[in-house]
């Protein structure tokens, strides 16, 4: 019986644990353990699951994939092409952004709210703050498709379609005493 545990493939795995006499040692050594000294299912299930996630490849974190260099805009026709780039990358990102997060919205919503989060900002006025916006938009981009957000982070953009009795408390003694702060 072979079993395939990411890209590795060991024949005789499955057997050796059954029987209990793997001997994997170093730095399987608690797998070892697990495995000779427990005839509990649930503890070979665990060192199943254990070697697994050690012999799975290792996915390369690259912190810069997707970072921008952080600039100032010459004039309003080079702030408003910055805009409209980052603008498209979300839009081209909000498939993958579904899947990544398991969302039950449709892209369409997705990329609905990606809209009304730049229109929100249609009418600034100053060369430096459209800068800062697109920085970050720029980071938020990065962050998001870098899965560095959990998916609270990603709904609190949603909580109305969620949610459509949510709203904020009129003041802070109501908000407090319904538990958000």
């Amino acid at each position: 019986m072979a079993i395939s545990l990411g890209k590795a493939v060991r024949p005789s795995l499955a057997s050796d644990v059954q029987s209990g006499r793997t001997s994997v040692g170093g730095r399987y050594g608690a797998f070892q353990a697990i495995v000779t000294h427990s005839p509990h299912p649930l503890d070979l299930r665990f060192a199943l699951w254990f070697l697994h996630r050690q012999l799975q490849p290792i996915m390369v974190l690259n912190p810069t994939y997707l970072a921008q260099r952080t600039r100032s805009s010459v004039n309003w026709q080079d702030a408003r092409k910055r805009v409209l780039k980052s603008y498209r990358e979300w839009l081209r990102a909000s498939p993958e952004i579904q899947n990544m997060y398991s969302l039950n919205l449709p892209v369409s919503a997705i990329r609905t709210k990606i809209r009304q989060e730049f229109e929100r900002h249609r009418y600034v006025n100053q060369l430096p703050v459209v800068d800062v916006l697109v920085s970050k938009s720029n980071i938020e981009y990065q962050e998001t498709l870098n899965y560095w957000k959990q998916l609270s982070h990603v709904m609190k953009y949603f909580r109305v379609e969620e949610d459509p009795t949510a709203k904020l408390p009129k003041n802070f003694m109501s908000g407090f005493l319904e538990g958000r702060n």
